[in-house]
């Protein structure tokens, strides 16, 4: 778990490339891909307008949803069901 320390000696900067980090542009982009999949296989015409903003949208919320994630639970890993705060172990059963 990483320990964030308020009390830096520098002045903290964000550069667009850390929200570009939290936008996982690699799983995004099987999101994308999938619905670009969807879009192609669909019965009928679909306008390429029409196409292009929806998976424009999916995109937009694939990666709203991967940051809020990504920061919500890098501040409070408490705040996930589930979380302890604790590393889970695994427990190897053997045969026997």
């Amino acid at each position: 778990m990483a320990v964030i320390d308020d009390t830096l000696s520098y002045p903290r900067v964000t550069t667009v490339g850390d929200f570009f980090a939290l936008l996982k542009p690699r799983v995004m982009s099987l999101v994308v891909f999938t619905g670009l999949a969807g879009i192609i296989v669909a019965p009928g015409h679909l306008h390429l307008l029409t196409a292009f903003t929806a998976l424009l949208c999916i995109a937009l919320a694939a990666g709203a949803s991967y940051t809020i994630n990504g920061t919500s639970t890098a501040t409070s890993p408490s705040t996930c069901a589930g979380a302890t705060g604790t590393p889970s172990r695994r427990t190897s059963r053997t045969p026997g």
